[in-house]
């Protein structure tokens, strides 16, 4: 994957903030140290992350979206102070570079010495040749974004610890958006049904006749306990595919993906029950993630979520919170978010941390505009400032793109930081800016019942009150 798409040489800077047991960093570690590169070392608060990168100004930057969406806010920040005039200009150009990113080009000799080069310096990626994203889904719009204004690609990677850090990975001169590319040369990939979400690989699809992009998918119409054999099914299900096809639909198989290869662990050290669970039959690592293979876009994999984080409400509706998650952290008011929902609620519910830890911090910035003062946790614990913040979230864009399913019905506002060196009652967010959702979960058991006690006493679990029977969802 290294030699193939990041092509690593002598003239590279890495700047190194991942631990270093991390397999990611283990990995653009050996493949700089290999080609002869440059690597600096972060310093280590998590608010120093941009002032390192100003002072090293790498040419190849591995992050994740936390960190991206968090230069992005910056820079709109200040696109925002410019005047009108200049702000006009700054649209002109997104527009032209949006435009060339659909026929395969970043780049723009006008536009990028005039306005684009100067916001790489701002946050020290100006000598940027690659920048390298994974870890969670990225939203599309920071996406081009960043590599409009970076004026270089950005390649999607995805893969765990136990199959050394990539599995799939896009290739960087594909602007495309919303998917993670196709598998590396050394990894098969294949998905394996989820009955639970209604799921199978012999899943089908149609586009909408509007242009829109919107999919229509079709199941098979029978399902194996209507046959005397497996072959008779299959059998079915292959005419059934056929009449699919001749009505104008492709290929669209779901699943958990699973992958196998040269790169894939053989086990957990003296933990044959764990690497039983993971590896199953002939050697196919099962990702835990659920997935979908677009055939009528090159056969590339778009990641839908955890299986084992998504969860099922009353309604029977299912949930993905990492997508709930990014649409509220894309305001610059929340630096964090866990979203919240269980089978016997009809609504998901948040804690949210404000972004009181940047300098200067945008929260505090709109909370004095908004008349509201006092120290960090007084300021969280106002319920007019919580009014109002709700009012200003939901007019949002992103969060305005939730299903009403989606949008918390109630939040909790977290004035401590969760980061791993500031975070005195155990890690929520990980070195390397991952959620543990089972920590926060039980950390905040409280507010969360609290706030589903309120909604309740409000007439929201209505629904959940109907239909009992349907709580067997579990919990993000």
């Amino acid at each position: 994957m290294l030699s193939c798409r990041l092509h690593f040489n002598e003239t590279d800077i890495h700047l190194s903030y991942l631990p270093l047991a991390h397999v990611f960093e283990f990995i653009m570690q050996v493949g700089n140290i290999g080609a002869g590169a440059s690597i600096g070392f972060h310093r280590g608060p998590a608010k120093c992350m941009l002032l390192d990168l100003k002072s090293l100004r790498p040419t190849i930057f591995p992050s994740v979206p936390r960190v991206y969406n968090r230069i992005y806010d910056s820079i709109r920040a200040k696109i925002s102070l410019l005047p009108p005039k200049k702000q006009n200009l700054m649209n002109k150009a997104f527009a032209v570079k949006k435009a060339y990113l659909a026929h395969g080009r970043c780049t723009s000799k006008f536009w990028d010495k005039l306005v684009f080069r100067k916001f790489g310096g701002l946050v020290g990626l100006d000598r940027a040749r690659v920048l390298v994203t994974g870890s969670a889904p990225i939203t599309a719009d920071v996406m081009d974004f960043l590599r409009i204004v970076f004026c270089c690609p950005v390649v999607e990677g995805y893969g765990q610890t136990e199959n050394a850090a990539a599995a799939t990975c896009t290739y960087p001169d594909d602007f495309s958006v919303g998917h993670i590319g196709g598998p590396i040369p050394c990894n098969e990939v294949k998905v394996v049904d989820c009955p639970e979400l209604g799921w199978t690989h012999w899943d089908m699809a149609s586009e909408a006749a509007d242009g829109s992009g919107a999919l229509t998918i079709e199941h098979p119409d029978k399902t194996p306990a209507d046959f005397g054999s497996a072959e008779d099914y299959v059998a079915h299900v292959r005419e059934w595919q056929a009449q699919k096809a001749a009505a104008g639909c492709f290929n669209y198989p779901r699943g958990e993906l699973c992958y196998r290869g040269a790169n894939i662990f053989p086990g957990y050290y003296k933990n044959p029950e764990k690497t039983a669970d993971a590896l199953k039959g002939d050697g196919w690592l099962h990702s835990g993630d659920t997935c979908a293979i677009e055939a009528h876009k090159g056969n590339r994999i778009k990641i839908v979520g955890r299986s084992k984080e998504q969860f099922k409400l009353s309604q029977g509706e299912y949930i993905v919170p990492t997508r709930c998650e990014n649409a509220y952290t894309k305001n610059d008011l929340i630096e964090t978010a866990f979203v919240h929902g269980d089978g016997t609620q009809s609504n998901v519910v948040g804690i949210f941390c404000p972004s009181l830890a940047l300098e200067p911090s945008p929260f505090k910035t709109w909370a004095t505009a908004k008349g509201f003062t006092g120290t960090d946790e007084e300021l969280c614990t106002n319920e007019a400032l919580r009014t109002a913040l709700k009012a200003e979230l939901g007019g949002t864009d992103a969060v305005r793109g939730l299903s009403s399913l989606e949008k918390v019905a109630d939040f909790f506002l977290e004035h401590r930081v969760w980061a791993p060196a500031e975070d005195p009652e155990g890690v929520i967010i990980t070195a390397t800016f991952k959620l543990q959702r089972k920590k926060a979960q039980e950390r905040y058991a409280p507010q969360i019942e609290a706030m589903y006690a309120g909604i309740n006493a409000k007439g929201g679990a209505a629904v959940a009150k109907a239909a009992p029977a349907a709580a067997a969802g579990g919990t993000a």
